[in-house]
């Protein structure tokens, strides 16, 4: 992702986080689009720490029609800023023990 890394920290005082803006916009544009149900949006998101501090991983809640291994792809949709993301999920690859493990 295009966060910046954390400023340092000064003694006695809080880091401020450069990307809170860029953050809320990634949650806000992200969701998992399905071809016969509503699309999933983001429920939260967590950034690394340290080294891992440009890492994002985005959760999403599970909903009220769960997706099923007969919608065989779902996709991840992703917009902020002049970015686009956009990847697609095979469900046949998300089987575990022969049941779709999400």
């Amino acid at each position: 992702m295009p966060l910046l890394p954390p400023p340092k920290e000064k003694a006695g005082e809080p880091a401020a986080n450069p990307n809170e803006g860029l953050l809320a916009a990634i949650k806000l544009g992200s969701r998992i689009e399905r071809k016969s149900a509503t699309a999933i949006p983001c429920a939260h998101l967590l950034t690394g720490s340290g080294e891992s501090a440009t890492e994002v991983l985005l959760f999403f809640a599970r909903p009220a029609k769960p997706i099923a291994l007969a919608e065989k792809l779902v996709t991840l949709e992703s917009r902020f800023g002049p970015f686009h993301l956009s990847v697609k999920f095979p469900l046949k690859d998300m089987l575990y023990k022969g049941a779709l493990a999400l």
